[in-house]
């Protein structure tokens, strides 16, 4: 049978090809790639992008932020875990669809991509991890992770590196729906390791993929709406998946917009979490006068970051940074929360415990029923005293109807990249970035982020 998904997904990658991207789509991309460059800076000293690099075979697979190569798909493995580690990079309903950069920068080299081609790679992406976020990561969220979009999104971007034909491209297409499917088994729990690198394992994969199709390796008719496809496992029986149509790359509608990027290094959820909690402590003298936190939220939201006891008793940065209540916590004694919050000493800071202790997230109607459009919470604080205060936070920055502007984006950059490359170095980089579209070389926007000792 034919896959109206499958033949979509590979009719808009050869349009992408051929036609450039819309102004607003393309501004969009410009500000993830910038912001994920800083990420995987930042995060290159987490345990799983040191061993990748340490047990990578030799290859010409381009590092984020490292003047060294290996092999294309660990570099794809390592650079995706060095931008997840921080939890700081972008996020879109059901995900953090820039993890996918890391395997399309690993390639940059082996494919001689221009900055434009690369935004290009990197827009197709996105506006393909967009229609999974919503088609299937969204419609089962507690059941298949954010790397099944990942695996067929980065596919996506690497067959336009590649310069795939059409026929190559839906292969390698099918080859990752097939086999790219991950369990939410890795968010919960007291999370381990393995929740920071589940999306560099479908990079790495992606990578493998094309290259496989890219020699002629052929790929099921129909993974996503056939017989024992992503539909079947998904409802029970074959049937269209319903991805939202794609827009003509030239003026169409590109949900990539709604990309989201992050001000504090945790779980998006949690971000108006943590402003409806400095506005609290603006108004309070002491947290110790905090008698109950009630948080009121989106199910999801409260699922995710407010409904095991491991929230309540985080024992890892991977816990903590998707805990609500440690979270809250930081936000009041703290007034923020940064890498400091993620040291061992603090996440086990017994002050900590008693003040989660009076945290209580609940799923909201009236929240949810705004929800993934608005993100949201409000907060009822009752204090020792009696007093009580309700707060509404919602929509918080960097949120498409609150962006981060050019100049939150600059100093988060200098903040994320300048004990490696130096402030004025970190400067440089960050005014190449912006325009990194221009470049003959992408390879040139690489080297930037890399020191040169």
């Amino acid at each position: 049978m034919a896959d109206a998904t499958l033949n979509a997904i590979t009719a808009f990658a050869m349009d992408v090809r051929k036609a450039s991207v819309p102004r607003a789509a393309a501004d969009r991309v410009r500000d993830v790639i910038v912001d994920t460059l800083a990420c995987a800076v930042a995060g290159q000293d987490c345990i799983a992008a040191t061993v990748a690099r340490e047990v990578g075979p030799a290859g010409d697979g381009v590092l984020i932020g490292r003047s060294e190569t290996v092999a294309a798909e660990h570099a794809a493995f390592a650079n995706t875990a060095a931008i997840r580690y921080l939890d700081f990079n972008d996020t879109y309903p059901a995900g953090h669809p820039s993890d996918l950069i890391g395997a399309l920068a690993a390639v940059a080299g082996t494919t001689g991509a221009s900055g434009e081609a690369f935004h290009r790679a990197v827009a197709a992406s996105h506006e393909v991890y967009t229609r999974f976020a919503e088609t299937v990561l969204i419609r089962r969220p507690q059941v298949i992770d954010q790397g099944y979009g990942i695996s067929i999104a980065a596919t996506v971007g690497l067959s336009l590196l590649f310069g795939l034909d059409e026929r190559r491209t839906r292969d390698a297409i099918a080859i990752a729906a097939t086999n790219g499917v991950q369990l939410r088994a890795s968010r919960a729990g007291q999370l381990s390791d393995y929740k920071g690198v589940a999306t560099a394992f479908s990079a790495r994969d992606a990578v493998f993929t094309v290259q496989l199709a890219a020699r002629g390796m052929t790929g099921p008719a129909a993974p996503f709406e056939g017989r024992h496809g992503m539909v079947e496992l998904l409802d029970g029986k074959a049937g269209p998946l319903g991805i939202a149509p794609f827009g003509s790359p030239p003026s169409g509608d590109w949900k990539l917009v709604g990309t989201r990027l992050k001000f504090w290094p945790v779980a998006y959820n949690i971000q108006p979490a943590i402003w409806a909690a400095l506005d609290l402590r603006g108004r309070i003298g002491d947290w110790r006068e905090v008698e109950a936190l009630t948080y009121h939220t989106a199910k999801f939201l409260a699922h995710e970051s407010g409904s095991e006891p491991e929230k309540w008793d985080p024992k890892t940065r991977e816990t903590a940074d998707h805990s609500l209540p440690y979270a809250v916590w930081r936000a009041l004694v703290a007034g923020g929360v940064d890498e400091d919050a993620f040291t061992p000493e603090a996440i086990a800071d017994p002050d900590a415990r008693e003040l989660m202790r009076r945290v209580t997230v609940v799923a909201d109607d009236e929240i949810e029923s705004r929800w993934p459009g608005e993100i949201g919470v409000r907060l009822e604080a009752t204090l020792r005293d009696g007093t009580t205060h309700t707060i509404v936070s919602t929509n918080p920055r960097g949120h498409e109807a609150n962006p981060l502007r050019r100049d939150d984006l600059r100093d988060k950059f200098l903040s994320l990249t300048g004990r490696r490359l130096g402030t004025e170095r970190a400067g440089r980089a960050f005014d190449l970035a912006w325009t990194s579209a221009d470049l003959d070389s992408v390879l040139d926007l690489f080297a930037a982020v890399t020191p040169t000792n």
